[in-house]
């Protein structure tokens, strides 16, 4: 009797990525970083919508302490003394109702120190020895670490609230000069610091979104890592390249504008914010060449547009954005911020709020210097003062966004 083999038919199941079920994805996004959320994005177009409504709904935005406008921390006012004609003293000017909040519990030692950052409500200062010394204005804390070696700092964030974080927090730099900048950053606790062996020569700027830095880097490159270890751990390095209207759009600038770079995480997103500044800048706005003018008609430096950038994370592209919708940034010395104008009337949509922070070129004239601030609306194209500070050109120190912390018990 012939012997019949069964075969059996076996069918391979493939998983539906694009139809797994959205409440167990929202399940996996609440314990992702912000760059697996990148990645998370990147696998198809209905988990990209996820992502985005998941986002928009989250009562944990990924930057935390962007919960509401910062306040803009600015010089007391002028007065007539022997030193240097500035009042040391700091107040906040808060641009929703035009008002001044007299800062009347800023440590002395600090009236003379350098604001290099400004992070999760907290101001970060060097003093006269380029010693870090961390402060915050609203639960009038100030935290002196205790380091051996300076460094000159141009930036700096914290990656954790000294606070909230029980002490466990730590600080990143951006050091150096020019073409020449690195990464730093000391944990609580160190007596140093110690430099991030990132693959880059020179960085712009630095982000910390929940508790992972990235760090902007050659105008274009995107570093992200990884500070919940020992050590510090880079866990992404991508090198994203520009459309090449941007490249010829450069070429076209000639040598009449300086750039400056700032890195955004907004709903999920990173941008890339590219600041025009006009070396030179005539009474009727024109940039003109320094030669062109005599000096009493040239307004040093001025800032006269922005071009805005989203990353493509998948095809490794910068793409350029027409506009920001119901969104706001504020950039300058601080960590840069996004936020929603939905719960904000008071301030424009689809706008950039700036100030100075022109360290190059702050303090080479007596009567200009912190002076180079607004607002920039992407559907006008223009630039516009912020009113209530109109008049005053010398700001001296420069001005500083600072979100505020715990402001509802706060009492200035």
């Amino acid at each position: 009797m012939a012997k019949h083999s069964k075969k059996i038919r076996r069918e391979i199941l493939r998983p539906n990525w694009p139809n797994l079920d959205s409440d167990m994805l929202d399940l996996i996004l609440d314990r992702l970083c912000f760059i697996d959320m990148l990645r998370f994005r990147a696998v198809c177009t209905s988990w990209r919508s996820i992502a985005k409504a998941h986002i928009s709904s989250s009562s944990l935005p990924l930057y935390s302490s962007n919960l509401q406008p910062p306040y803009l921390l600015l010089p007391q006012g002028y007065v007539d003394d022997d030193q240097d004609g500035f009042d040391h003293s700091r107040c906040f000017f808060i641009l929703a109702d035009k008002t001044f909040i007299e800062l009347n519990n800023m440590p002395k030692a600090l009236s003379q120190s350098r604001c290099v950052g400004s992070s999760q409500g907290w101001l970060l200062f060097l003093d006269e020895n380029n010693t870090p010394r961390i402060f915050n204005p609203f639960l009038n804390v100030s935290v002196r670490p205790y380091f051996h070696r300076r460094l000159f700092i141009t930036k700096a964030v914290l990656w954790k609230d000294p606070i909230v974080s029980d002490n466990n927090y730590g600080i990143v730099a951006i050091y150096g000069f020019n073409f020449q900048s690195k990464l730093a950053y000391s944990k609580c606790g160190d007596s140093d610091w110690f430099e991030l062996n990132g693959s880059h020569a020179t960085y712009c700027d630095i982000i910390c979104c929940r508790d992972y830095v990235y760090a902007l880097a050659d105008v274009g490159s995107v570093e992200a890592w990884d500070f919940n270890c020992s050590v510090p751990r880079k866990i992404m390095d991508i090198e994203a390249f520009f459309p090449e209207e941007r490249v010829e759009f450069e070429k076209s600038l000639n040598d009449l504008y300086s750039s400056q770079f700032y890195l955004v995480e907004s709903q999920g997103e990173l941008l890339l914010v590219i600041r025009y500044i006009g070396e030179f800048v005539g009474y009727d706005g024109e940039v003109v060449r320094e030669a062109d003018f005599d000096d009493g008609l040239i307004y040093p430096y001025m800032t006269k547009f922005f071009h805005v950038y989203k990353l493509d994370f998948k095809k490794k592209k910068w793409e350029k954005m027409g506009s920001l919708r119901d969104r706001m940034l504020f950039l300058g010395g601080n960590q840069s911020i996004s936020l929603s104008t939905q719960n904000f009337s008071k301030y424009e949509e689809n706008s950039i709020y700036f100030t100075d922070d022109y360290w190059d070129r702050m303090d080479e004239h007596y009567e200009y210097g912190g002076h180079d601030m607004g607002i920039f609306n992407l559907k006008d194209d223009c630039v516009k003062q912020i009113t209530g500070i109109e008049d005053l050109q010398k700001f001296q120190p420069p001005p500083f966004w600072v979100v505020p912390t715990n402001s509802v018990q706060w009492q200035p």
